[in-house]
């Protein structure tokens, strides 16, 4: 049952890793978990090695002062409680490593929403901004259309103006004109 287990996690393993960085992300802080749960293993064994109680235990074994069926049974129990042992020891690993592996999923997930959100934010500022920007530049092109048809309107009222005085200049310069000539008719009548 271990064995297909571990090849399940292997296999999901695996594929998580063909699947891009998180894989990869995942692959190195599981790797990080066993090796210290390989070293917590280890440091337990040398101190069940270096127990005083154990190592009395196997002098004797080894002088012949115990006799060899309690000597069977307290092996037999050590094996037993030790396979216990790393039976449970086990399971809570894989427990471990299954909710770690969870945790960090759902930290990736949240970290993908979270910029996705950011994306989002800021493709919506984005849009606003040359929805604004266009604005401003249509009322900006209108404002100059207003500004060329005043001047427009200004040239024209002052060419009107030029024309009207132009034409009151003719009229003048008509009336002095015809003025001058009535008065030298006059002058040339009253000489003869």
């Amino acid at each position: 049952m271990q064995t297909f287990q571990r090849a399940l996690d292997i296999q999901w393993l695996n594929n998580r890793m063909e699947d891009g960085r998180m894989g990869r992300y995942l692959a190195v802080e599981v790797a990080k978990v066993r090796r210290e749960e390989s070293c917590a293993l280890l440091r337990r064994h040398y101190l069940r090695e270096r127990d005083p109680g154990l190592r009395q235990l196997a002098t004797k074994l080894q002088a012949g002062y115990v006799e060899e069926r309690q000597a069977n049974s307290v092996l037999l129990n050590a094996l037993y409680n030790d396979e216990e042992a790393k039976e449970h020891e086990d399971r809570q690993k894989m427990e471990r490593t299954t909710q770690y592996k969870r945790d960090l999923q759902v930290q990736l997930v949240n970290r993908q929403r979270e910029r996705q959100c950011v994306y989002e934010d800021s493709l919506e500022r984005t849009c606003r901004e040359m929805a604004t920007s266009q604005r401003a530049r249509a009322a900006w092109k209108d404002k100059q259309k207003e500004m060329v048809i005043k001047e427009e309107r200004e040239v024209a009222e002052r060419e009107r103006k030029m024309r009207e005085k132009d034409e009151l200049c003719e009229r003048i310069s008509a009336k002095i004109m015809a003025d001058e000539i009535y008065y030298e008719l006059i002058a040339n009548l009253q000489n003869f």
